[in-house]
């Protein structure tokens, strides 16, 4: 029973030993980005290929792609896409334990949990905005509407007015029928 109790002893504090040993370098670095996320100073994080900034970015967060409101949102804002171009806006989706996409293209090297739990949005659905100063414009927990983010971010997200030549076009009339 002693001998039990001793190797038991040993194991924790030389678990506990290989732990501290292992990767102290990125556990400080996640704390730091953290903190940097939740200053909003200077909203920048080191990777291997550069810098990553949250800076004009529309997040999409949630438990996976297939949820009803990512979906719903989704839906929504495929036709602003150009506008939010045009305004030069990112679009990061941070689903599940999936790698996050910033407009489509999978960032490998930046954790979606970090995003996630720098935004406070751990559990659930969230649509947050970050400004081109780095400061969260808002966080909600449901999808909205694209006039709704036009409004709170002052952006104009709305499409020019075409022409009339353009807006009487045949082919124009059979894509709207469509």
């Amino acid at each position: 029973m002693e001998l039990a109790l001793i190797i038991t002893f040993c194991l924790i504090v030389g678990g506990l030993a290989a732990l501290t040993s292992f990767n102290t370098h990125w556990f400080s670095a996640h704390h730091e980005a953290v903190a940097e996320f939740k200053r909003n100073e200077s909203p920048n994080i080191n990777t291997k290929n550069g810098q990553f900034s949250v800076s004009k970015t529309l997040f999409l967060i949630g438990p996976s792609a297939n949820h009803p409101a990512c979906r719903l949102q989704r839906k929504l804002i495929k036709p602003t896409i150009p506008m939010l171009i045009r305004e030069d806006i990112a679009v990061i989706e941070i689903y599940g334990d999936q790698a996050p996409r910033r407009n489509g293209d999978i960032l490998e090297h930046i954790d979606g949990s970090l995003l996630r739990h720098a935004f406070g949005a751990e559990e659930g659905f969230f649509v947050v905005y970050v400004d081109e100063h780095g400061k969260t414009i808002f966080s909600k927990k449901s999808p909205m509407l694209t006039d709704m983010i036009a409004e709170r971010t002052g952006l104009l997200l709305t499409p020019p007015n075409p022409s009339p030549e353009v807006a009487n076009s045949h082919i124009i009339k059979r894509l709207k029928a469509a």
